[in-house]
């Protein structure tokens, strides 16, 4: 490939300054603002309804609520019985340890707490399906599994470390055309459009290929065939090309007009396309280096 400038205004930002910006989902070990603001809403419409007023004026916790947080009190935060408080002048002095924890806490502490409140014999009815449906978003890097009471990440440490290094391999390099389809791959998985993930990945590894090839016309197809002649097992090759026919056939997925039609691309889909075409791509990198 010949040494040509970057033009700015054909890209995005991000990938003119070399840095690509990562879906939320990605971001293992974090949590924003909104994952915070949805789980405080999920445990104050809970609590609200167990804390009545007391009879001298001021504010009390009601059952299941006092044998709640006594037991998260004495067994979570190993703390002493009679410190315990259950009266308040206010709604708003019991609430304010509480949204402290979910406006300031770390990830841990906060999921920590929950994992124990969830898990309590005293956990009130609707919290667990509140909590869920608080974290079940798009930019969610967290599900909670109701059954077992028990938060997992959508991708684990491992595997989001091992997409980004993919794909920080890419962004420097100058397959610019592929750089544009992994952060509009990336983007789409922050808005839950998962086909649309699946469609901009392989666009990706397309535009890689055609980069390499010097074919600006090539479908995926040829332009492979023309780099495993003499730089890649043909298996290898096999390998992408049944993933683009997947792409190509499960009711169109690449075509717009009957896009929509397709159920039968999730979350699942959409990462393991978008980390084996971010890591064919850096591989090809590598191994022709551009």
């Amino acid at each position: 490939m010949t040494d040509e400038p970057l033009d700015r205004t054909k890209v995005s930002f991000a990938e003119a300054e070399g840095q690509p910006r990562y879906p939320a989902i990605l971001k293992w070990g974090e949590l924003d603002q909104r994952i915070r603001s949805g789980l405080w809403n999920a445990f104050y419409r809970t609590t609200a309804k167990l804390i009545s007023e007391a009879g001298y004026g001021g504010y009390e916790l009601d059952e299941p609520a006092l044998s709640w947080f006594l037991s998260e009190h004495i067994d979570y935060r190993y703390r002493f019985a009679d410190e315990f408080q259950y009266q308040f002048d206010n709604d708003g002095e019991f609430y304010e340890r509480w949204k402290s924890l979910f406006s300031k806490g770390s990830y841990i502490d906060i999921f920590g707490t929950l994992t124990f409140l969830l898990r309590s014999d005293y956990c009130p009815e609707g919290f667990p399906e509140n909590v869920a449906y608080a974290i079940d978003r798009p930019f969610s890097p967290y599900r909670l599994i109701i059954q077992s009471s028990t938060f997992v990440p959508v991708a684990d440490e491992q595997q989001a470390q091992s997409l980004k290094a993919n794909v920080a391999e890419i962004f420097n390099s100058r397959f610019f055309g592929a750089k544009t389809h992994l952060q509009a791959a990336f983007d789409a998985l922050n808005r839950g459009d998962y086909r649309g993930v699946v469609r901009e990945s392989i666009h990706a590894v397309e535009s890689a290929a055609r980069d390499v090839t010097g074919d600006p016309n090539a479908v995926l197809s040829r332009a492979l065939n023309k780099l495993d002649r003499d730089h890649f097992h043909p298996a290898l090759r096999g390998a992408f090309e049944k993933l683009y026919a997947y792409s190509s056939d499960e009711k169109g997925i690449r075509h717009a007009l009957v896009f929509e039609e397709n159920d039968n691309v999730g979350l699942p889909e959409a990462l393991f396309f978008v980390s084996a075409c971010a890591s064919f791509i850096a591989y090809i990198k590598l191994k022709l280096p551009v």
